[in-house]
């Protein structure tokens, strides 16, 4: 049997293994209490003020979480590197889909140049799935150094760039790929759908990042906000959250390790029936499919959390237990619940008829109040003067928001205004985490841990993403001297690099593609990246000396 996880959090470890990562809190509310204060005499108004009587349980919350060990699973326990945990979590098959409709994009543009009489230009041809990995390559580069918010004119300059952005492609070539980038195709998306234009590989992300892992008996529900403030239909404005705008994501992530169990775009309340109070509990329902049944324990805020759906996720099919901060206006709470203590810290508890749901109302400091409601324990117990049932939630709370800094940390997200981009960078620096999160549960089961910072996964990452793609991009003819001299650097590669000898005539005098038809200019020079003619006009020549070959 796999080793237990070690009580410091994974999420803990890989955040304190990132470099310069800064640490955030979003602002203080009901769903946001960490108590640090001491526990007064209790209040007998009406409330319970032990366990002596009660028959609830009282033993220590962290003995029911030793079932489950979280890790890989369904054959990603095979998987031994970073780029293996990716590849699984990040298939072939979102690649294909990416290639696809991109290529379907490009060759309408081109259709569109020819149309009106525009030259296409040599970066304005299809793409594959070696130059899509290297595209997204780069984007990982940008997040290690952390240059995504660097001008890409800036990136690709001659004077104050880095080299390695103009060996991997060009800078119209990169400019052009971030432009035409799709992931389906117009005429066939579905019109009811706001998120169509990119669902087909968020569904097939998600469900890899639900098939391939073993969560831990405690889960977070919670929020993930994209930061965009572009034009987007279901774009929300979140206060607590550092980024304010963006594109919200429902998800459930391992309380313990962060990990993305699964995730649920919000595209506004009207794409939901039923009123604005069923809304929350239908979202939180469909967030919870994969663990339905589970037997395991959510923790929530208090836009989820509800009486009736603590209720409702008891029973079958669910068999869920939740613990989560509640509204004061929700009717079912007691009128004496959501009366601040005279002498705080204090502390008051109420049940439910069956004694399966338990009501703490807490009261950290004056004209403050906390409520919280839990079907996971109806302990009484104070511990170091906190309630545990508070303990037990501040433990589970920050699962999403701990995800969130592992994803900003180095986030490959560019400007854009196209809010399909930002999902596909969202989804990038998911896969990224999600990954790292897998290998670091696998060392750690295997009784092989060791550090594992952010950097050494992305320097890792990309390699193995744009290596494949500079092989083939070394080979080309055409190609200026610097930068092949420049890719046998990345590749730490000792291969000659000499000038080709061998150049191809045209049998047949052609017209030169670059001339004016008016000019009716023949060759039998082509160029060696095309093959179109091409006259002496519209041809370069260069001593190598001066190519850049040493």
């Amino acid at each position: 049997m796999a080793n237990k996880l070690p009580e410091r959090k994974v999420a803990d470890i890989l955040l304190q293994e990132n470099a310069s990562i800064t640490k955030w809190t979003e602002d203080v509310s009901d769903e946001e209490i960490d108590v640090v204060e001491e526990q007064s005499d209790q209040s007998d108004l009406g409330n319970s003020s032990g366990n002596e009587d009660l028959g609830v349980h009282t033993g220590n919350l962290q003995s029911q979480s030793d079932n489950e060990h979280p890790g890989p699973t369904n054959g990603a326990e095979d998987c031994n590197t970073i780029e293996e945990f990716w590849s699984i979590l990040f298939n072939e098959c979102i690649i294909n889909v990416i290639v696809t409709h991109t290529n379907h994009k490009i060759e309408e543009h081109r259709a569109d140049l020819i149309a009106r009489g525009i030259n296409v230009q040599s970066y304005h041809h299809q793409t594959e799935a070696c130059e899509i990995k290297a595209y997204i390559g780069l984007l990982y580069y940008s997040g290690l150094w952390k240059t995504s918010n660097v001008d890409d004119n800036v990136l690709w300059s001659k004077k104050q760039g880095i080299t390695f952005y103009r060996c991997v492609m060009s800078l119209n070539r990169f400019r052009f790929l971030s432009k035409s980038i799709r992931f389906d195709q117009k005429s066939n998306r579905d019109e009811n759908d706001k998120f169509a234009p990119i669902r087909e590989i968020w569904d097939i992300f998600i469900k890899n990042c639900m098939t391939y892992y073993n969560p831990h008996k405690f889960c977070t529900v919670d929020e993930q906000l994209l930061g965009f403030r572009g034009r987007c239909p279901f774009r929300v404005f979140i206060k607590s959250k550092p980024v304010k705008y963006g594109l919200k994501i429902v998800t459930l992530n391992d309380a313990t390790t962060s990990y993305l169990i699964y995730g649920i775009p919000y595209i506004r309340k009207e794409n939901f029936v039923g009123s604005l109070e069923i809304i929350p509990q239908k979202i939180f329902t469909d967030v919870t499919i994969p663990i339905h049944g589970s037997n395991r324990t959510i923790t929530c805020g208090s836009w989820f959390t509800s009486i009736m759906l603590i209720e409702m996720m008891m029973d079958a099919p669910y068999n869920l237990t939740i613990t989560g901060t509640l509204k004061k206006n929700k009717k079912e709470i007691p009128k004496e619940m959501k009366i601040a203590s005279q002498s705080p810290p204090d502390t008051k508890f109420c049940f439910s008829k069956t004694k399966r749901i338990s009501l703490l109302s807490y009261t950290p400091k004056q004209r403050e109040i906390v409520l919280v409601a839990s079907s996971y324990s109806t302990s009484t117990r104070i511990v170091d003067g906190i309630p545990e049932i508070i303990l037990h939630y501040n433990a589970t709370k920050d699962g999403t928001n701990c995800f969130d800094q592992l994803c900003r940390a180095h986030t490959v997200s560019r400007k854009t205004n196209r809010w399909t981009m930002r999902f596909f960078y969202g989804m990038l620096d998911q896969a990224i985490v999600n990954a790292r999160i897998l290998l670091k549960c696998k060392l750690i089961n295997v009784n092989k841990d060791r550090p594992l910072p952010a950097t050494e996964c992305l320097e890792t990452i990309y390699r193995y993403l744009i290596v494949p793609y500079l092989q083939i991009r070394q080979t080309c003819p055409s190609l200026r001297f610097d930068i092949k001299i420049g890719i046998s650097g990345i590749l730490d590669s000792d291969k000659e690099l000499a000038q080709p000898s061998n150049r191809t005539y045209l049998k047949k005098r052609k017209r030169c593609t670059l001339c004016k038809a008016t000019t009716d200019r023949k060759t039998r020079e082509v160029c060696m990246a095309c093959d179109q003619p091409m006259c002496d006009k519209h041809r370069a020549f260069y001593c190598i000396n001066c190519a850049g070959c040493d």
